[in-house]
């Protein structure tokens, strides 16, 4: 399912040109991809709570082996499988849209597409499933963060044009903030821009000079680009030379993917934590008022899988006539 809509987005895009529209269509793309991730993570609540289930009615009473060891051992293998399918949305989204091929491009995008963005939402939809009742009341959860990460990401409203309170708050503490930074700075990086016919800015110089001469200061100050620098009339002005430059304004840097890189991974140890704090609080531990007030019964004890037995080297009644006598 989710390969096949990464191919459906790859196609839509196919063979993007290098006209400032195109640099748009690169965050409706971008856009799309990561609502993949949704079906993704509900279909990890559907597999992942019968699992939950049947440890709490069984494996938990057997005291067999630790809770943790169920959740982090299901982080593990739904980021392996996940991992796969992403490496498979990589190969149908990439390669149609004729992005850059260049290792420094295509791999960053490959390690953080496929590696990184599957560890961060995997332990995010654990975390959000193992603090549920039920899978329902997780996928209402999940929906409702989800949009907000989506809605304050920077895709859909540049961060300038947002309120100042979303502005710091919302915009900074997404997830998907940098993850869109870290996406889309890999597409446009050094890739140059040719405007459209309805994308230059049209003007005409003061009498007597040329349009070469009238912009010469500002384009060394600003950039862009003249069609027809020797004409006296209707200059073609194009106010980007390449891509990186038109996604400033969404505060994406080149030089800042390997600084969200490590960001992600903060995310990742914060979902984990959270994921077994969680569970612990909400289906190990028996809360009551009196043990609230007691701090000491908040540090879990070690629990013994059998009774210890005390009088196992103990004489008992009958032990004599069990001696064969020489």
């Amino acid at each position: 399912e989710v390969t096949a809509c990464s191919l459906f987005v790859g196609l839509s895009y196919v063979h993007l040109n290098h006209s400032l529209g195109a640099t748009q269509e690169t965050f409706a793309s971008i856009f799309m991809l990561l609502l993949i991730s949704i079906a993704m993570v509900n279909q990890m609540h559907v597999f992942a709570f019968p699992s939950r289930e049947l440890y709490e009615v069984r494996e938990a009473s057997s005291n067999t082996f630790h809770w943790s060891a169920l959740l982090l051992m299901h982080l593990l293998f739904e980021i392996i499988w996940s991992s796969l399918c992403q490496f498979f949305c990589w190969v149908c989204y990439y390669w149609p849209a004729y992005y850059s091929g260049r290792a420094s491009q295509a791999g960053f995008f490959w390690l953080f597409y496929v590696l990184i963005f599957p560890m961060y939402y995997c332990s995010y939809g654990l975390w959000i499933l193992y603090m549920s009742p039920d899978v329902p009341s997780a996928s209402m959860i999940n929906s409702n963060i989800f949009a907000a990460f989506l809605l304050f990401c920077g895709i859909l409203q540049p961060r300038e044009k947002m309120p100042a309170f979303w502005r710091r708050l919302m915009y900074k503490t997404s997830p998907f903030t940098y993850v869109v930074q870290s996406l889309a700075t890999v597409l446009v990086h050094n890739k140059k821009v040719i405007c459209g016919k309805n994308e230059f800015l049209k003007m005409d110089p003061p009498s007597g000079q040329n349009c070469g001469s009238y912009l010469k200061q500002y384009m060394s100050n600003n950039g862009g680009y003249l069609v027809n620098p020797e004409a006296t009339t209707d200059c073609e002005y194009c106010p980007h030379t390449v891509q990186d430059q038109v996604v400033k304004k969404y505060n994406i840097h080149w030089s800042q993917r390997w600084r969200n890189f490590g960001f992600m991974w903060a995310y990742i140890i914060f979902n984990v934590f959270f994921m077994l704090f969680c569970y612990y609080v909400m289906r190990v531990k028996v809360w009551s008022l009196g043990g609230l007030l007691n701090i000491k019964s908040w540090i879990p004890k070690k629990k013994e899988r059998h009774e210890k037995d005390t009088t196992i080297f103990q004489k008992k009644p009958g032990d004599e006539n069990m001696v064969s006598k020489q």
